[in-house]
């Protein structure tokens, strides 16, 4: 896909749907009636044999469970699916050991263009091979290494965590706070994504009043309640809609100003031009604003003529940056280009 698309927002929906293998025709039949952007789905079950899930208007990424890894003959599995005007990749070096599927979305705004990164996860053990604990910590060990490689990007990660213990309390900035995070699992969790200023978005709990299915990003989202699913709901997870907005910050730049060169002045002319005016007959006929508007004026003359000078541009940074933060951040990119080769 070579074209660039121009969005106000992406819109995505998201649903654990506990297996796709008896309900394709539903979800086909369902798929003509909307016009999603994104679609995230988990526990899928779907094998090799089965593509009849989406028409010609998407791309479609699976990550199918593999049993000889999980050693579970079913369940699991996740899919992402994009609109085919949309530019966007797959990103199989992102993968971690869990069931997790990571693409890239360009989306260009009128005077950038930001990159996405989606990921869509079922966070399960993995037979003998790893633990949940281990599936967790694996996961997140290869998250920071993409946030670290990315850090100028956006990123967007949904899925079933399976840590329903986390009671996620609601904030006034529209994310919602973990309350009750007591486990290694649940701690691990909270700090990590607290490191690298991922919010969770998602308040609908289950009939349980529980939350399973978490939504984190660095930017601000709109999640809600999709009152028309793709597919018959489990009671433990909802449908989802998430809007992401594509907001472009236009930062205030500083002004140009005119620097001078006063190492490089003409004192001698500026001293002689002095020399020359009669200042009592000058101050004779005027009052004291007058004296006193008349000596910088005349300053100021002689420093626009006998004082180079050079404008100087605004830079990158917004106006309230100092020069000590502007200095911290060349140095954090300095070091981060020299231990990223």
């Amino acid at each position: 896909m070579d074209n660039e698309s121009v969005l106000n927002s992406i819109h995505i929906y998201y649903q654990n749907v506990r297996g796709l293998r008896t309900k394709v025709l539903e979800f086909s039949r369902n798929l003509l009636l909307c016009s999603y952007d994104v679609i995230i789905l988990t526990e899928t079950w779907l094998t090799d044999g089965i593509f009849e899930l989406f028409n010609e208007h998407y791309t479609v990424w699976r990550g199918d469970r593999n049993s000889d890894l999980t050693g579970q003959s079913r369940g699991g599995g996740v899919l992402i699916a994009t609109r085919k005007d949309l530019k966007v990749s797959l990103q199989p070096s992102f993968n971690s050991s869990v069931e997790d599927l990571w693409v890239t979305l360009i989306v260009k705004l009128k005077r950038e263009t930001i990159k996405l990164h989606i990921c869509v996860l079922y966070l399960c053990k993995q037979g003998s091979r790893f633990s949940f604990s281990e599936q967790l910590t694996n996961y997140l060990t290869k998250l920071t290494n993409i946030v670290l490689d990315n850090s100028l990007d956006k990123f967007l990660l949904v899925g079933d965590f399976n840590l329903s213990g986390i009671t996620w309390l609601p904030s006034n900035l529209g994310y919602f706070t973990p309350y009750n995070a007591r486990s290694s699992d649940e701690l691990l969790l909270v700090d990590e994504m607290h490191i690298h200023d991922f919010a969770q978005y998602n308040g609908i709990t289950n009939k349980d009043d529980r939350i399973l299915d978490l939504v984190f990003s660095n930017e601000s989202l709109v999640v809600s309640k999709c009152v028309d699913p793709m597919v018959p709901i489990d009671p433990y997870q909802e449908a989802l809609g998430i809007t992401f907005k594509c907001i472009e910050l236009v930062t205030l730049r500083t002004a140009p100003r005119t620097n001078y060169r006063f190492n490089k002045g003409d004192y001698l002319s500026i001293n002689r031009e002095l020399n020359n005016i009669d200042w009592c007959v000058e101050f004779q006929s005027r009052s004291l604003e007058g004296c006193t508007d008349y000596f910088y004026e005349t300053v100021n003359d002689l420093k626009e003529r006998y004082v180079p000078s050079r404008v100087t541009g605004s830079d990158h940074y917004p106006v309230w940056y100092s020069a000590a933060l502007k200095k911290a951040i060349k140095e954090k990119y300095k070091y981060k280009r020299k231990y990223s080769n």
